[in-house]
């Protein structure tokens, strides 16, 4: 379960997953809120110039 708690707990502002029984006893409480459980997508990858591969070095002879 994904709450979110809120004021005035001192967690305010925290969204944390915890077991179903707690979660909810916290929800009961007035402590939290509950949280829609959606999957995380994390952003894709820049294509910046700076994350393009580097060209093997050069050798120079001695």
């Amino acid at each position: 379960m994904l709450i979110r708690f809120i004021d005035p707990d001192p967690r305010a502002g925290m969204t944390v997953r915890m077991d179903s029984r707690r979660g909810q006893e916290l929800v009961d409480a007035g402590n939290a809120e509950p949280v829609p459980d959606t999957p995380v997508v994390e952003p894709a990858p820049s294509k910046d110039a700076t994350d393009a591969p580097k060209p093997p070095a050069r050798r120079t002879k001695k």
